[in-house]
């Protein structure tokens, strides 16, 4: 008897280790807003169409689509969304959320979304600020680097690149540098190309690309030397030519 009492706390503790994950384990629904075709500005104002997607774990049978806490719409089948239109609402402060609906039974609310629905018609006041700040940056993008660079020689030599790596150029297909400080669109880095210079996104090229380029730009160099010295050869026979009617 005494050793059955002993071994009970132990059999007891090892029961609460076991099932402590699985009462932790909570059911959650994400609530996800991507914009389909509309305006979302700075902050939290919106205007136009949304889509909102709630997404939750596999025993999830229906989802209500809240506004301001009152139910837009119910919808029994994954995947389970929403088609917001801001225009079918009153304009200012909304909040969005949504409640999951389990097999069991049991509901599981969303995180939620406060919003500012906006007017079409207010739209022009406020994108104008928004174009005038992208119509600074792209100057400031243009003539940066041309202050930045004024009176610097290029100093690399063909084939070495620095750390941003190389590109070849879409207009001329020479290659050159990337600039550290070039704006990253993503699919590449706002580069002015130094040959022909073509503003463009200039992605990284690889070596076989670099190499072919580099090839390009050895010949136009060769071709430019040649045309060179012909031209001083032609303006030297055209000196002599000329002396010989000279008194």
């Amino acid at each position: 008897m005494k050793k059955l009492l002993s071994i009970f706390p132990f059999t007891l503790l090892l029961l609460a280790l076991v099932a402590a994950p699985a009462l932790a384990k909570t059911e959650t629904l994400t609530l996800t807003m991507m914009r389909t075709w509309g305006y979302s500005g700075f902050g939290n104002d919106i205007q136009g169409h949304f889509t909102l997607t709630a997404t939750g774990p596999n025993n999830l049978q229906s989802v209500q689509f809240l506004l301001d806490g009152e139910v837009v719409l119910e919808d029994t089948e994954a995947p389970f969304n929403y088609q917001l239109n801001t225009d079918n609402f009153d304009n200012g402060l909304h909040t969005l959320g949504a409640i999951g609906t389990l097999s069991d039974g049991s509901q599981i609310s969303s995180n939620e979304f406060v919003r500012e629905f906006v007017a079409a018609k207010d739209l022009p006041g406020l994108i104008g600020p928004i174009l005038a700040l992208a119509a600074v940056v792209t100057v400031l993008m243009r003539v940066g680097p041309m202050l930045l660079n004024r009176g610097k020689p290029q100093t690399r030599a063909i084939g070495e690149y620095g750390m941003a790596g190389g590109a070849v150029c879409r207009q001329c297909q020479l290659p050159f540098s990337r600039s550290m400080m070039g704006l990253n669109l993503g699919l590449g880095k706002l580069e002015r190309c130094p040959h022909c210079g073509q503003w463009q996104i200039a992605r990284r090229a690889n070596g076989d690309k670099l190499h072919e380029a580099e090839k390009r730009l050895k010949q136009d160099q060769q071709e430019g030397q040649l045309h060179t010295e012909l031209s001083e050869e032609d303006r030297l026979r055209q000196e002599l030519d000329s002396s010989r009617f000279d008194d």
